[in-house]
């Protein structure tokens, strides 16, 4: 892959990773009042439903693992946060990938207009009636159904799944996965590798790779 290809993977990563922060960092503070300072509020607040209750529930518990391995409250809220974002970049690249190799049908190229969402609705014609028409509800049983081989991506279990961008931010996310400059690097085994180079930073993967940090030696394309 030459050089000016790895640029545009660097450019589109680190701006999926910025929206995507920016995304989730408003859904904790502004929902689930979990500030980036490490600020958790005892309860939650009125204005949430009974599921998002539940939700805020899971997502206090995952800052509190993380707390309870070592880790202030700021750099709790800030690897939850940054452990998301990556799951779902890393989740919409592997879609990329994997209807490049048609082995999924087409459904995130277009977004809800793709063909496999079209059949997926037609199929289920109350999901209209859903405000995103049941496009998040169709992603992730695509999820489910890969999850079956590959867990260790797709397994919505994973604590990093509990958050999912809003609308305007999907769509975002998106748009900067299918720039048609980015059109030929989807069917190239490699990108996967370069966009996990690209969201973390030197520091970063040296930490994820340091045993005394709770890393390991894996390899950079791993």
């Amino acid at each position: 892959m030459d050089k000016d290809t790895r640029n545009r993977i660097q450019r589109a990563t680190q701006a999926a990773r910025r929206l995507l922060e920016l995304e989730y960092r408003e859904q904790l503070e502004g929902s689930f009042d979990i500030l980036l300072d490490g600020t958790v509020a005892a309860q939650p607040g009125s204005h949430l439903t009974a599921p998002e209750r539940v939700l805020r529930e899971k997502l206090v518990a995952a800052v509190a693992h993380k707390r309870a391995g070592g880790s202030s409250a700021p750099e709790a809220v800030a690897a939850y946060l940054r452990e998301a974002s990556f799951t779902t970049l890393n989740r919409f690249v592997a879609l990329k990938m994997l209807e490049a190799r048609s082995l999924v049908q087409q459904c995130v190229s277009k977004g809800d207009e793709s063909g496999g969402f079209k059949e997926f609705t037609a199929l289920a014609p109350a999901l209209a009636s859903l405000p995103d028409r049941g496009y998040r509800l169709y992603i992730e049983t695509i999820f489910d159904e890969i999850g079956q081989e590959v867990r260790v991506l797709f397994d919505r279990r994973d604590v990093a799944s509990l958050l999912w961008p809003r609308r305007q931010a999907l769509h975002d996310l998106l748009a900067l996965l299918n720039d048609p400059e980015l059109g030929s690097i989807w069917a190239e085994d490699e990108t996967i590798g370069w966009v996990y180079q690209y969201f973390n930073g030197d520091d970063e993967r040296a930490k994820m790779r340091d045993p005394k940090q709770g890393g390991s030696q894996a390899p950079r394309n791993s």
